[in-house]
């Protein structure tokens, strides 16, 4: 592998954990507005399932991954699969 495609990779890489965090973030900030019985917790996850889904982090850091991310966000933490614990 060439510098130039270690460069690629890491900016990629670097975007893909951008859309990750800021996914996280809005959805603890969701998960307060729901708290306050603004917003349906029904209609929340739906909202982030569909973001998650049309920014392509399903396809790019799978289903596992994505619903411990909402979880964690709604206070419902659930341990992290063994695989992507080896993964990471």
């Amino acid at each position: 592998m060439t510098r130039v495609d270690r460069e690629l990779r890491e900016m990629r890489r670097a975007v893909a954990l951008g859309k990750v965090n800021a996914f996280h973030d809005q959805a603890e900030i969701l998960a307060e507005i729901v708290q306050r019985g603004v917003v349906d917790h029904g209609i929340a996850v739906d909202a982030l399932w569909d973001t998650a889904l049309a920014n392509n982090l399903i396809d790019a850091h799978g289903v596992d991954f994505v619903q411990f991310l909402m979880s964690d966000a709604f206070g419902q933490p659930q341990p992290l699969p063994t695989w992507l614990l080896r993964a990471a």
